[in-house]
């Protein structure tokens, strides 16, 4: 987990600037999707610091599935991720909107404390 901090510069915020539907951040208030044309130098430079994830490495019910449950209740505020290769579908467990989330290599994704999601991973994927 990368802890609380604030965001880094050009990481969205809790109110973005209006923005074309298709290049704006996807955000409600447990989790943020940031597409990786959205992912700013400053985010991808601080990511280097984070600990690597594997996918492979990951427990999976039924194994080699990619599917696996995961809270986000730790004793931090969000965990900040940059997919570096892969894909995964989230699909959010709690909250009013439970619409399946893409991700994707070079996205980052912001998991805000209380947000718990069902992953499916399609490509292994790792992340920092």
């Amino acid at each position: 987990m990368q802890g609380s901090a604030p965001p880094p510069p050009g990481a969205p915020s809790a109110a973005p600037a209006a923005a074309p539907a298709a290049a704006a951040p996807k955000i409600n208030k447990l989790v943020t999707h940031v597409p990786a044309a959205q992912v700013s130098a400053e985010f991808k430079a601080a990511a280097d610091a984070f600990p690597l994830w594997d996918s492979t490495t990951h427990p999976q019910k039924p194994a080699g599935s990619g599917k696996f449950l995961f809270d986000y209740n730790g004793d931090y505020d969000t965990e900040r991720v940059l997919i570096l290769s892969g894909k995964a579908t989230l699909t959010p467990t709690v909250g009013l909107n439970r619409k399946p989330i893409a991700i994707g290599a070079g996205d980052s994704v912001w998991f805000h404390h209380g947000f718990a999601c069902a992953w499916h991973v399609t490509e292994p994927m790792t992340k920092k």
